[in-house]
């Protein structure tokens, strides 16, 4: 697992915003839910005075001892009190809805009780504190009972040793007072149990003239008030239900963040693969449209088509040195666009005004030449090097012009997948291959190859090796990192020489301004009338008289449509120019860091889809 800066945290945050926004409500809504669901329930407590006297210590078998403790709270009578008080018929119910507390230091027992209303709650604590008195009153009652009894059984037994003294004679002293201790005897043992049974005597009359004089055992200190809820705030469930949630959305983004091994930019992809990223292209809704739907034919300004003209620039800058170069346009797998973005690199390459030949490299799954508009699929590449095999001959420049068709954009030529045989990767090995290749240099200034997806296929590493450059188009959205690294270092291991890499699929937007900037009617958007189409040797001053009458800063882009006196290119027919024309000699360095703002006026390029600048120019 990788460390991230608090940076990078903020930032996949953000990215996963949805994710924690979604989370966060669905907290939210499981704590409205409980909220609504749950049961309520309130509670009530009365505060009871013990008196200190009725304390007694149960360890003392000498002393009468009142239970004063919670189990007293809950006892037969103390519930069958209460619940004749609140008409209830089953006593025993009311254990489960009872609480007591008990306060040594200050002599006190809180009776509290719950109840579905506050009302019920406070008749309930108020029935059990009544009912909790009630059973202390009546354990003093028994107390008084049971002492009585005692006295009454000590005086029986003191008259019976006092009869049995006179009848022996031995009786001395004031015989009235048999209790008093003073009574003497000449049988020793009789003395003994006169004096025992005396001194019991005593005690227990002196406990019953102490708990004549006590008084009530307990009294209630504090009636219960009104019941309060025993439920949590709701401000309280909703805002820690909402933290949860927030914090979970956090956690669940930055641990998917950690598993997620799709392609997260640039410079993560260079750190993988080795490869600069040539170009960024922005999701384009037309590439899930028609077949006859390519950004790079209308004549709107779009991120997508910005992209593909940075990823035309920063080839042309790597293949510079090669005439009429051969590039191969692949991908890790399918469905990550390659063929998409090899129809609009060939057209956006043609409006510069070069030759350009797409190849249908893909004979397994030919699509691109149908973008083009190419409706005849009988004849192609696959037609051409089957007839080189079967004459055992080498592919010529007339077999070639046979299968190569004209498209509706002016100088792009198409040379479709044709009627292929069981084993497409068996003709691409082939040494026709090779020859028709070099044949097609001699036809186009840039022969751009749709080859099959990478990983899986022969086919594309063959056409990859013959090719001057490749160019590996991975996709944002599906592509992941083990994927393009082993993509890349295929292609390497079969000496193919990687260009880098054309990251399709991005969530690139245009900058601020942008639209409004292009929509005005300038150097950009319309071209002069007499630099359309070619002029006349014998009318030199037509070609001229645009330069002079456009306004200064249209003077880089006249520049640029100027070809360098050492080196003239041949006057060609072009499209209405929507991109300045960037000869190859004169492309010096491509700066691929995003544009920070709209195009300058030294004559760099005005986009790139938020990969490069534009082209420096020889000065």
């Amino acid at each position: 697992m990788r460390t991230l800066t608090f940076k990078q945290v903020i930032h996949v945050l953000w990215q996963r915003a949805l994710l924690i926004v979604a989370c966060t409500v669905l907290a939210g809504g499981a704590a409205v839910a409980y909220m609504q669901t749950r049961h309520v329930t309130y509670s009530s407590a009365a505060v009871v005075r013990v008196a200190v006297s009725m304390s007694g210590d149960q360890r003392d078998p000498g002393q009468p001892f009142i239970d004063t403790g919670p189990a007293a709270v809950t006892s037969e009578t103390s519930l069958r009190k209460a619940a004749q008080i609140l008409g209830v018929s089953q006593p025993a119910s009311l254990t489960s809805v009872v609480q007591a507390t008990p306060d040594p230091q200050n002599q006190t027992m809180t009776v509290a009780a719950v109840g579905d209303t506050p009302a019920q709650a406070q008749e309930r604590a108020g029935a059990l504190a009544q009912g909790y008195v009630a059973a202390l009153a009546a354990q003093q009652q028994n107390n008084i009972n049971s002492l009585q009894r005692q006295q009454s059984s000590l005086r029986t037994q003191l008259d019976s040793i006092t009869k049995k003294m006179r009848a022996n004679g031995d009786l001395s002293g004031d015989s009235s007072d048999s209790g008093s201790g003073g009574t003497t005897s000449s049988d020793p043992a009789l003395t003994a149990q006169l004096n025992a049974v005396a001194a019991s005597y005593q005690t227990i009359s002196q406990q019953l003239s102490n708990l004549s004089v006590a008084g009530a055992p307990a009294a209630v200190q504090r009636a219960p008030g009104a019941g309060a809820s025993t439920a949590s705030s709701s401000t309280l469930v909703l805002a820690s239900a909402l933290l949860a949630g927030l914090m979970a959305g956090c956690g669940l983004a930055l641990l998917r963040d950690q598993f997620d091994t799709r392609l997260r930019g640039g410079a993560h992809i260079e750190s993988l693969t080795g490869v600069p990223i040539l170009a960024q292209l922005a999701t384009e809704s037309s590439a899930r449209g028609e077949q006859t739907s390519l950004p790079a034919e209308h004549r709107r300004h779009t991120p997508f088509l910005e992209g593909i003209r940075a990823l035309r620039t920063s080839v042309q800058v790597q293949t510079k040195d090669v005439r009429s170069p051969v590039v191969v346009i692949t991908s890790p797998e399918p469905g990550d666009g390659k063929s998409f973005v090899c129809a609009n690199l060939a057209i956006a390459w043609a409006r510069t005004g070069k030759r350009v030949l797409l190849v249908e490299g893909d004979l397994r799954k030919p699509t691109t030449a149908a973008y083009v508009g190419c409706t005849d699929q009988s004849r192609g590449l696959a037609t051409l090097l089957r007839a080189a095999l079967d004459d055992r001959r080498e592919v010529n420049e007339r077999d070639l012009a046979d299968v190569v068709q004209p498209t509706t954009t002016l100088g792009l030529s198409v040379l479709a997948a044709g009627s292929v045989g069981a084993q497409p990767a068996d003709l691409l090995a082939s040494d026709a291959l090779g020859a028709a290749l070099q044949q097609m240099r001699g036809l186009a200034d840039v022969v751009i190859v749709d080859s099959p997806p990478i990983l899986g296929l022969a086919d594309g590493l063959i056409l990859a090796r013959e090719a001057d450059g490749v160019v590996v188009v991975a996709s944002a959205q599906s592509t992941r990192q083990n994927v393009i690294a082993e993509t890349v270092k295929t292609l390497r291991d079969n000496d193919a020489r990687v260009l880098g890499v054309a990251l399709n699929h991005t969530q690139l937007k245009s900058l601020k301004g942008y639209n409004a900037y292009y929509s005005g009617e300038d150097d950009w958007n319309v071209e002069p009338a007499a630099s359309s189409a070619p002029q006349p040797p014998t009318a030199p001053q037509a070609s001229t008289a645009p330069v002079t009458a456009a306004p200064p800063s249209t003077a880089p882009v006249t520049a640029a449509r100027v070809a360098p006196p050492a080196a003239p290119q041949p006057v060609e027919p072009t499209a209405p120019a929507d991109d300045a024309v960037i000869p190859d000699d004169r492309v010096t360095h491509v700066d691929l860091r995003p544009m920070r703002g709209p195009g300058r006026s030294d004559g760099s390029s005005r986009g790139g889809g938020g990969s490069y600048n534009g082209a420096t120019r020889a000065r």
